[in-house]
């Protein structure tokens, strides 16, 4: 998988899911209009290529978390 967008890089990770189906994951670095572009086998993939917005990060210095369900109990966050 190739995010084309000039400068930009991604971290991408191909899963072979052992089924006949592959998970892909990419964390795009900067956001912006991404085009992605699928193959196997060296053949474009139907629908591809798509294009996605990414938008910028949030800041989460900045996020409260309240309400029922989660007072008294805190709230774990992890990447």
């Amino acid at each position: 998988m190739y995010p084309f967008v000039p400068g930009s890089k991604a971290k991408t990770e191909v899963v072979d899911n052992r089924d006949g189906t592959y998970t892909v994951t990419y964390i795009p670095l900067t956001s912006g209009m991404y085009t992605l572009l699928l193959k196997y086998g060296g053949k474009a993939i139907p629908g591809f290529p798509a294009k996605v917005m990414v938008d910028p990060a949030v800041d989460t210095s900045k996020v409260k978390v309240f309400g029922p369900g989660v007072e008294g109990r805190g709230a774990v966050w992890s990447d």
